[in-house]
């Protein structure tokens, strides 16, 4: 597809996820022109997401009831040793269906007044000299130019826009999903919890999950990371079966099995925008490394960004001022904490921590695991834990300082 007059908008969003979809929504409302597209052909191609939240995001966002799968009320930690179990008296949060979030996001931008298209790449953009860019997209039609006052890349880890940045450190991350149907017995035993697995026994280098999908149906996943890069993705296949063979413990039926990548900077080091440019949701890190949580933050990146894009189109060349410093107050403190947990519990420490993590957990209500869970209020748990927790904690410090930085060994690059 080609064109001697290029078509014009004042903002051609690239990527349809939950930063993406949302920010063309609330653009489409002021009454602003707006393309959105993605490279995926449909809503529902490679939906990798558990999504799982809590139900205080639902209001926030206007997100319908039938974007619900399942509604939790019970949260489950299981370790090599230890399993937790905290049951709550009213449901504390919901698991979407991610495709269709993804769809009432995309659709309603265009109710609004957005142009959709599916099946649409970025491939690349160039600053013009009177202001704005020309943004390049591909699809099966071909090769297409179109003008914008603003690109926002919202490709996530793809970072179609800007790529990798020189000099920056990356965690990286690979999950595999399946969505399984199971008997209503076996289904019961999952139908109001999210369950966590933790440790070597279960997943080396990360972490599995079981969450409820409704109607008989499981999401079973495990996801790992590493620092830096890895020339060969993990064989995931086997925690898979680990869970199905031990947690499961039922025949079930695959239904979907889908994958994703994620590339985190250490210390939300990405870069945020340059000319008419700017970058929102896993494009910038707003995932979070810890739990792998990004629905809620991308969402929340978006409406962050609006002001600046409003005032780039308001006064051409502005570049964006202030919009990393509004970005890192946040989200800096609290990630670069997860992001040290992550490193700490996922690529270093040995089961038995996980063991006696749980066994803290264990004494503590529902209300404190939710804190520490979804808002990541660390500070909660250690006070919680007593005096003696934090004087075997320093203990633990002191020792791995008389042994070296690392406690006598090497930092583990990819566990499996």
């Amino acid at each position: 597809m080609t064109s001697d007059r290029p078509i014009c908008f004042q903002i051609v969003i690239a990527g349809a996820g939950p930063a993406g979809g949302h920010l063309a929504r609330l653009l489409a409302g002021q009454g602003r022109s707006v393309l959105l597209v993605d490279a995926i052909p449909g809503w529902h191609h490679n939906a990798f997401s558990s999504a799982g939240l809590p139900l205080e995001a639902l209001d926030r966002w206007g997100l319908p009831q039938g974007l619900t799968k399942a509604r939790w009320r019970g949260l489950e930690i299981v370790s090599t040793a230890e399993r937790g179990r905290w049951e709550g008296a009213r449901d504390r949060g919901a698991v979407l269906d991610f495709g269709e979030l993804r769809a009432f996001l995309g659709e309603d931008a265009k109710t609004r007044g957005a142009e959709l298209r599916l099946g649409t790449r970025l491939t690349g953009w160039e600053a013009l000299p009177e202001g704005g860019c020309r943004v390049k997209l591909t699809s099966k039609d071909g090769n297409e130019e179109v003008h914008a006052r603003v690109l926002v890349d919202a490709t996530g880890p793809a970072r179609a826009a800007f790529g990798l940045r020189p000099g920056t450190d990356y965690l990286y991350g690979v999950g595999l999903e399946h969505l399984v149907e199971v008997d209503e017995s076996t289904y019961q035993r999952f139908g109001d919890r999210l369950v966590f697995y933790l440790g070597k026994g279960w997943v080396p280098g990360g972490y599995g999950w079981i969450f409820p999908m409704g109607q008989g149906r499981l999401k079973v996943g495990a996801g790992v990371f590493t620092v830096g890069r890895r020339r060969q993705s993990p064989d995931l296949g086997p925690s898979i079966d680990r869970l199905l063979r031990r947690e499961v413990r039922a025949e079930c039926r695959s239904l979907d099995i889908h994958g994703g990548l994620l590339r985190y900077a250490r210390g939300l080091g990405d870069q945020y925008a340059s000319g008419p440019v700017i970058a929102i949701g896993d494009a910038v890190s707003t995932l979070n490394v810890l739990g792998g949580e990004g629905i809620r933050f991308a969402m929340e990146g978006a409406e962050i960004a609006l002001p600046f894009i409003e005032d780039e189109l308001a006064q051409p060349g502005s570049a964006f001022r202030g919009y990393e410093r509004a970005m890192k107050e946040r989200f800096l403190r609290n990630w670069n904490q997860c992001e040290a947990l992550a490193i700490r519990k996922y690529l270093e420490e040995d089961d038995s921590r996980f063991d006696r993590m749980v066994r803290l957990l264990k004494q503590q209500d529902m209300d404190l695991l939710m804190d520490v869970l979804f808002d990541y209020r660390f500070g909660r748990a250690i006070r919680a834990a007593g005096p003696r927790y934090l004087l075997d904690k320093l203990w633990r410090k002191l020792r791995g300082l008389m042994r070296g930085p690392l406690g006598g060994g090497s930092r583990s690059r990819w566990p499996l």
